[in-house]
């Protein structure tokens, strides 16, 4: 589990006004030794880099989790509702704790990165669609929908060194501010093989993955250090009470990032940036294993495979070049460079580097829905190359949009937001995707009031009040209670005979 800045189902950190829920959750009779699927508030879904963990933890939420995850699950699907609004498509978290990003708008949840220092910028560009990675049980500081909606890269050269850090590279110094718990570890030694893991006090997963640590350090002894980094936090002055609390739950070195005076964040920790940014782990908890020649040996979540790793580094059967090459390859990774790299290009505001970026994915990839959109997103509302985005939208509407109700949900959104809206609108674009989005979407779906929402704001926009009034009274009528104020207000703005659309 990740806390993050990812994802419904198997998602990412929990924000605060779901902590209670939470902790029921993690304080469950039932016991849970292994995975946890966790969903923010603000996350969505994409089996992209990390799928396998989603799939795993939502079984796992499904056959273990008990009746605390179903109360935590419905403070989660609460949150996103009313965060969608604000949020708009596919739209990333901007708090900085973690939240789902799954949006009404468009896009199930999402899981994020550091979103302390992302995505905000981007959302108010309007960029649509900007999907990190969904990660089950990830917390992002900083903050996925369905498969579909990663940012997939085909398989690159293995001897293509694709992030700043990554399996086979020597590991970055110990740079912490100080250690508040266990042995103090300033630098890696010859011969001994050791675990830095990344936490944060708020992020529910990394609580639950805890233990867990410290069973594997009771059980490896000497032979592995485990060192936990808290970062990304705001105030580092809850770090020590944090450890205090845990008590014998917590039983390794723990320290606490060198956080730069003035970062309110903690995003530009000396560790932070030089492990966890360098090798685009977007979320937490996120785990390293350095083996006893200094090197980075895995990357991952602490409990999806990284037992296994330490018991073959042990038995002196692990195979360093292999990982190296194997992780080289894998799409995850592929997948988080073309991020990083499309990502680097929006906040430059660069653009011609982000349209180019994303027009090689398309070509690499013509069937991903989330660069597409994200393409739409960057010639509509960045580059205000209205014509070629209204015909590039339309190819997608009749094509690769077809049958996604969420991207044909978001793409009208982005046409008619009203606290966003492109000074040259295509209504009947907008109408043609909303009218396929309701289409697809059934009366008992979580989504359909949003849907429902989107189109009656597209008749309004065209002056067709009778039929906004209409539509979005269904809209209410179908909302959760948690949704209802925030439609009614639209309803009732409809009503008033001064306002236009």
């Amino acid at each position: 589990m990740y806390a993050s800045a990812s994802s419904a189902a198997a998602s990412t950190c929990t924000s605060q006004s779901c902590s209670s829920a939470w902790n029921a959750f993690v304080e469950s009779k039932r016991p849970i030794t292994t995975r946890l699927p966790f969903a923010s508030s603000h996350s969505t879904t994409t089996l992209s880099p990390w799928g396998a963990e989603r799939r795993s933890m939502a079984r796992s939420i499904r056959e273990r989790a008990g009746p605390a995850a179903a109360g935590y699950r419905k403070c989660l699907r609460g949150n996103a509702l009313r965060g969608a609004r604000a949020a708009g498509p596919a739209a990333v978290p901007t708090h900085p704790e973690p939240k789902l990003a799954a949006t009404s708008r468009g896009a199930t949840p999402i899981l994020y990165p550091d979103p302390m220092k992302q995505f905000p910028s981007l959302l108010r560009a309007g960029v649509a669609g900007v999907a990190l990675f969904t990660v089950s049980g990830l917390a992002f500081a900083g903050a996925q929908p369905s498969a579909a909606f990663a940012l997939q890269a085909p398989a690159a050269p293995q001897s293509e060194h694709l992030l700043d850090l990554m399996v086979g590279d020597v590991a970055p110094p110990i740079a912490v501010k100080k250690f508040v718990k266990g042995e103090e570890i300033r630098s890696f030694q010859k011969g001994q093989v050791y675990v830095v893991e990344y936490w944060a006090t708020w992020c529910g997963p990394c609580r639950a993955t805890i233990p867990h640590l410290t069973e594997l350090q009771a059980k490896l002894g000497s032979k592995v250090k485990f060192i936990g980094v808290s970062v990304w936090e705001k105030d580092q002055s809850l770090v020590e009470p944090f450890v205090t609390e845990m008590g014998d739950k917590m039983v390794y070195s723990i320290a606490m990032d060198d956080v730069p005076e003035g970062d309110r964040k903690g995003s530009n920790g000396k560790m932070a940036k030089a492990w966890m940014t360098a090798a685009a782990r977007n979320g937490i908890p996120s785990a390293f294993i350095v083996d006893g020649d200094g090197k980075i040996a895995w990357i991952g979540h602490p409990m999806s495979g990284m037992e296994k790793t330490l018991d073959a580094i042990l038995a002196g059967e692990f195979d360093l070049a292999k990982a190296t090459k194997e992780y080289a390859g894998s799409k995850e990774v592929r997948a988080a460079a073309s991020q990083q790299a499309l990502n680097k290009a929006l906040e430059s505001g660069d653009n011609a580097a982000a349209l180019a970026a994303l027009d090689k994915m398309v070509a690499q990839d013509p069937k991903n829905p989330n660069a597409a959109m994200t393409k739409f997103s960057v010639m509509l509302n960045r580059m205000k190359s209205y014509d070629a985005a209204y015909a590039y939208g339309a190819e997608l509407v009749d094509g690769l949009f077809k049958d996604n109700s969420n991207l044909l949900n978001a793409m009208a959104w982005t046409i008619v937001d009203p606290d966003r809206a492109p000074a040259k609108q295509d209504l009947p674009l907008a109408l043609r995707a909303a009218t396929r989005a309701n289409e697809l979407v059934k009366d008992d779906a979580p989504m359909k009031a949003s849907v429902l929402d989107t189109l009656a704001r597209v008749y309004f926009a065209m002056g067709e009040v009778a039929k906004a009034i209409e539509t979005q009274t269904k809209a209410v009528a179908l909302a959760p209670e948690q949704q209802k104020a925030e439609l009614q207000k639209t309803l009732d703005l409809y009503k008033t005979p001064s306002v236009k659309g």
